[in-house]
This record gives C-alpha cells, sequence and structure tokens, in this order.
C-alpha cells in the first residue's frame, strides 16, 4: 500500500483539491523559513506570531500546558525563551492547525476531535522521551496530525460522517484485524473513495512536515510497522499505536474496539513493542502514568 499511495499523484491530487485540503498558512511557512536557517533570528519570529492575535493567543494558551513544564507564560518572546525552538514552533504548529480546521458547523465533533488531537499528540510525546527513540516534537506532530482529516470530513459535511467519527478517532478493534469485521478505512473507501489516513497524510504534505511524520500519519492504523523502510518512521508509526491504546478509556471518545486486557493488545501489536524496545510490565507502567499525562494535555 505505501507504493500505491506514492504512485496514485493524481488520484490524490483530486482528493486534496474535492476536500479542500487547507495549505499550509504563510505564517507558518515564514517561522518553518526562519527556523532552518544557519543563524535564526529570534526578534523577527517573535515579530511574525505576535502580528497575529488569534494566532498569539492560540500560541500562549498552548504553551502553557503543564506538558512542556514551562510555567506561566504570558508573551510570545516568553514562551520562545522557554520552550526552546523547536518546541515553540510545534506550538505554532498546533495553533495555525486549530484555526484552519475549527468548524462552528461541527462544533461539538471538532472538539471531540481537536480533544483527541492534544491527548494523543501529549501522550506520544511521553512515549518518545521514555524511550528515547525519536525527537519528541516529531512524535508530538505526528499525534497532532495523524487523524486531522476527520474535521476535514466533518467540514465537508460528508452525509453520516458523524457516525463514524468514534471509530476514525479510536483504536483498529480485533475483529478489524482478523478480518472479520470491517475497518473504519474500509467503510470509508466505499462511502467517500478515500479514507482520513490518506487525507491525512495529504494534510501533512501540503503542512511541510517531514516525510517520516506525513508516512506514519498515513499508515496510524497498521499494526505492522516494519512495512516502512525508515527506521523513524517506524519509531513513530509505533508510538501512534501505543498512544491510541494508553488514551483508550480516558479521553471524550466512545470506546470502540476496547480491548478487554493488555494482553489482548498486545496479541494484535507484537510489533510495538518489539519496535520501542517495550515489555509488557514497561506499558502497564505508561498505562498508570496516562490519566496524569492527558490531564496536563
Amino acid at each position: 500500500m505505501l507504493k500505491k499511495i506514492h504512485e496514485e499523484h493524481e488520484h490524490l491530487g483530486e482528493v486534496a483539491r474535492s476536500l479542500e485540503i487547507p495549505s499550509c498558512p504563510q505564517i507558518v511557512i515564514d517561522v518553518y523559513n526562519e527556523v532552518r536557517k544557519k543563524e535564526i533570528d529570534f526578534r523577527k519570529i517573535i515579530d511574525l506570531v505576535s502580528k497575529d492575535v488569534g494566532l498569539s493567543a492560540k500560541v500562549i494558551k498552548v504553551s502553557n500546558r503543564p506538558m512542556f513544564g514551562a510555567g506561566r507564560i504570558d508573551s510570545i518572546e516568553k514562551a520562545l525563551s522557554l520552550l526552546g525552538i523547536n518546541t515553540f514552533t510545534a506550538t505554532v504548529l498546533t495553533g495555525a492547525l486549530n484555526e484552519s480546521l475549527c468548524s462552528t458547523a461541527a462544533a461539538v465533533h471538532f472538539e471531540k476531535f481537536w480533544r483527541h488531537s492534544e491527548v494523543v499528540s501529549a501522550l506520544a510525546a511521553h512515549v518518545a522521551r521514555i524511550t528515547n527513540l525519536v525527537d519528541p516534537n516529531m512524535a508530538y506532530m505526528s499525534g497532532l496530525f495523524h487523524d486531522s482529516a476527520t474535521a476535514i470530513f466533518l467540514k465537508k459535511k460528508y452525509p453520516d460522517y458523524s457516525k463514524l467519527i468514534d471509530m476514525a478517532l479510536g483504536i483498529i478493534p480485533a475483529e478489524a484485524l482478523l478480518e472479520e469485521k470491517q475497518s473504519i478505512i474500509g467503510l470509508e473507501e466505499v462511502a467517500y473513495n478515500t479514507n482520513h489516513c490518506v487525507v491525512g497524510y495529504l494534510l501533512a504534505r501540503n503542512w511541510h512536515l517531514p516525510d517520516t511524520v506525513a508516512q506514519a500519519v498515513c499508515y496510524h492504523h497498521y499494526v505492522d510497522v516494519t512495512i516502512h523502510d525508515q527506521q523513524e518512521t517506524r519509531n513513530l508509526a509505533a508510538i501512534l499505536l501505543l498512544a491510541e491504546y494508553l488514551r483508550e478509556g480516558y479521553d471524550n471518545v466512545r470506546a470502540v474496539g476496547l480491548y478487554s486486557t493488555l494482553n489482548d493488545w498486545v496479541k494484535m501489536h507484537p510489533k510495538v513493542l518489539s519496535q520501542l524496545y517495550l515489555s509488557v510490565e514497561d506499558i502497564k507502567d505508561l498505562k498508570r502514568d496516562a490519566l496524569e499525562i492527558i490531564n496536563a494535555a
């Protein structure tokens, strides 16, 4: 399937146009460009973000999350100083994504999607720190974008998509992995001729995220993480699968595909543990920590 997605450029272009997938805001591109310079002009970045009042407010709000551990932040300058350039850039991305995807027509479902994204991104970043296999900011971005297409589908007002959103935001049940029941990907393909994984991939590419992040977003429901050639993508994909499991039962998504025991989940996701060098006991510890991390998200 990896090869298929990358070969269907024409089809993907049609999907992007029909769904009106938002382009990356110019302010985010400007921040990206400045961050990539050999000598970063921090004053310029502060001025760029500060000029956008709405985005500034969102960046400050995100920066004050306990998960970042920066303390009280009341200005863009302080956010950049305390968070560091990479984490600050992630908060800019978060604020801009929220603005781009927010849909008043589907406010209730959007809030569900957004809270879910916040929770998974926080858990993914935490797992990245624990395993030390990938930059936590990369894991955070993967978590933030992995289900972003659900907001696009809702905004497009796809018929009956509100009935599928819990399945899209949930983990794939064992019955679907064993092909005894149709998965959310199959249901979306039948109804819309695409699925939220592919559309999330397109959004990530549109927003100039690293290819490893876009790949992890595209395959975040695939339990065989070894399909990826790059080790970093394998790590990110495994972290997303684990983060989804850790939040199950703790956020505002109705339980879909909930596994009755940890061993049941491990049985269906053995390559996640081996990829991240984690044991069942490690997962138990992470599950116990999950609620605290979610509350801080």
